[in-house]
């Protein structure tokens, strides 16, 4: 009868979570991983295996619930019109000539002397 180790270190916690063994004693050190059951023991970190298993479960949980909710269509309204910039354009002139007339105020500006 093979027993299983109640708990689990830093390497072994870092395949379950998928990342590197200096991310997991990161998390754990900034108290991320408390509720999977981290604590530090002769100067190791390690970690209670079914706690963390069940941390990872809750993680996609909620990563599944909030794609869900991003998968919803914002509460704003779309194509309203929001003018921005130093002056909004009327109604009856495109952006393009108001490019062209910026540029030839801005040549006028500088073909004349200053005074």
């Amino acid at each position: 009868m093979a027993v299983e180790a109640e708990r689990i270190d830093k390497n072994r916690a870092a395949v379950i979570l998928g990342c590197s063994p200096r991310a997991v004693v990161s998390m754990a050190a900034a108290g991320k991983l408390a509720s999977a059951g981290a604590a530090k023991l002769c100067r190791d970190w390690t970690f209670d295996e079914k706690r963390l298993r069940a941390y990872v479960r809750q993680k996609e949980a909620e990563a599944c619930e909030a794609a869900k909710l991003a998968d919803e269509p914002p509460p704003v309204a779309i194509g309203a019109a929001i003018p921005f910039g130093a002056a909004s354009l009327s109604a009856g002139r495109s952006t393009a000539d108001h490019l062209i007339r910026t540029m030839r105020r801005l040549q006028k500006a500088v073909a004349q002397p200053s005074r």
